[in-house]
């Protein structure tokens, strides 16, 4: 009987350290690295942002044009890593709509890259902002919801681990 029971513990140890295991990579790849997309997506948005604001006061420039279509390349890529996570309901639903703001803030950059005009009007400009500001809202959101989802598997980590030394206290008192 305390053989069998030292190897169901065992088992059960095992099957914990697995699921321990599964927790912290997902902290690591589902929530500390998407924050991480999140932080570059906003700063990439403002400096793209503060750079198209610019063109109100002076005609686009082929730095300024590389620059935009850069940020846009490295925003692509973010999205995608980021697709790559697993996604809470919540998050889906808030990821979705950073997704559509962002296609409004590239049809937008395209209107303003391939403007035959060479002053920008404000209103264009007035519109990409307030797309971008949708875009800022949304990327808040979605860090508040990985500061959310990391306590939450913080706490079934911990709770693992209590799971894990309640079984070795068992074990130790059925070998006594």
């Amino acid at each position: 009987v305390i053989l069998g029971l030292t190897m169901l513990t065992n088992l059960m140890e095992r099957n914990r350290f697995k699921q321990l295991e599964a927790s912290f990579s997902s902290i690591y790849k589902d929530r500390l690295l998407v924050e991480g997309y999140i932080f570059h997506l906003y700063e990439d948005l403002k400096k793209e942002r503060d750079q198209l604001q610019a063109l109100q006061h002076h005609p686009l420039d082929a730095p300024t044009h590389r620059a935009v279509e850069q940020y846009r390349a490295d925003r692509d890529h973010l999205i995608a890593s980021y697709e790559d996570t697993y996604l809470t309901k919540e998050e889906e639903i808030n990821f979705n709509k950073l997704k559509a703001s962002l296609a409004t803030i590239n049809r937008l950059e395209d209107e303003i890259l391939h403007s035959s005009n060479p002053a920008i009007s404000p209103e264009l400009i007035d519109t990409y902002d307030a797309s971008t500001e949708v875009a800022f809202a949304t990327l808040s959101v979605l860090s508040d919801i990985q500061a959310k989802e990391g306590a939450s598997l913080k706490k079934k980590s911990e709770e693992i681990i209590h799971g894990s030394v309640f079984t070795s206290h068992f074990e130790l008192i059925v070998l006594f």
